[in-house]
């Protein structure tokens, strides 16, 4: 089994499983991370804005 350590620290590994180089694999990781951040904010809002908080 490969560790994400270990393909992120090796960029023929990290490119050989995931097609992406690992600079590129870090920022969708960071996409996947800030799109739920994003979501909760926009609930917390719509729930302000209703009167719901």
């Amino acid at each position: 089994m490969i560790s994400v350590n270990r393909a992120l620290s090796s960029d023929r590994l990290i490119r050989a499983t995931t097609g992406l180089s690992a600079p590129e694999f870090k920022l969708l990781v960071a996409s996947f991370y800030r799109e739920p951040q994003k979501e909760r904010l926009i609930r917390y809002e719509r729930g302000v804005s209703q009167g719901v908080l």
